[in-house]
Parts: structure tokens; C-alpha cells; sequence
């Protein structure tokens, strides 16, 4: 992250993961998908558990692309955290992703002058839901 990220942050000694969970999205029980939406941390990070090849679907949609990035195994996908994104769909298997939440200690100003930015930046017509998402739930 501090690679990727430190021209743009104060100080990449002070990234520290707040949260970390792992994520179930299964096409035949419980959650399937995400809807759309923003982390309330400044950079955000999810790891693939399983190979894609053990799934159809899935992957993580990002407004700005208007298209899902799928990984496989051991892959990181890391994005600003006021990113605009969601789960796309897992269509058969199970997926497993470890989502992780980071922060920038002791510069919380910066870090909402960040998230804004960032949120500034996604496609106004994709506000606050990408189409054909609406009306759906993940549970």
C-alpha cells in the first residue's frame, strides 16, 4: 500500500488496518452479491481466498470502471476507500475474499479531505446506485 499509495499520503508509517473480515458470497444460500457502496476508511483492500475457477461471477465492481475486477487466489485488489464499488454477483460456487480496512493514524483531517475527493471523483450517473442494481438485496 505504501507503495501504491505514498504520493499521495501524508505518511505511510501511520497506515494501520483497522478491521479485517473475511466475506462469503454464495450463488446458492445467503449472500450472493453487494450492493454499491463506500468504505469509511481511506484505503481499502480485499485478498482472494479461493481460485476463481471455483466460481462464476463475482468479483469486485468499481463505479469508475463500470466493470467488476475478478482475482484469483492470493491477489490483492486495494482502492481508495470513498471509491464507489460492490460485490458483483457470484452465479455458482462460493467465493471468499479477506476485506480489509485501513487508516492513517493521527491525521484524520487529511484523511476526510481524502475520502471527499475521491468520492468526487465517481460517475455522477452511477449515484447512488449503478443500473439495474436498484430494488435488489443481498440477504
Amino acid at each position: 500500500l505504501a507503495t501504491s499509495y505514498g504520493g499521495g499520503l501524508p505518511s505511510t508509517s501511520a497506515l494501520r488496518v483497522v478491521d479485517a473480515f473475511v466475506v462469503k458470497y454464495n450463488a446458492s444460500s445467503g449472500q450472493s452479491f453487494l450492493k454499491p457502496h463506500r468504505d469509511g476508511s481511506v484505503v481499502s483492500f480485499n485478498i482472494a481466498l479461493n481460485s476463481w475457477d471455483e466460481y462464476e461471477g463475482g468479483g469486485t465492481w468499481l463505479a469508475r470502471l463500470d466493470d467488476a475486477v475478478r482475482s484469483d487466489r492470493g491477489h490483492v485488489l486495494a482502492h481508495a476507500s470513498g471509491m464507489l464499488h460492490g460485490g458483483h454477483a457470484v452465479t455458482s460456487g462460493v467465493r471468499y475474499i479477506l476485506v480489509c480496512f485501513v487508516i492513517l493514524k493521527d491525521f484524520a483531517n487529511f484523511a476526510y479531505r481524502f475520502y471527499e475527493n475521491v468520492r468526487s471523483l465517481d460517475p455522477e450517473e452511477l449515484e447512488p446506485m449503478p443500473p439495474g442494481i436498484e430494488g435488489q438485496d443481498s440477504s
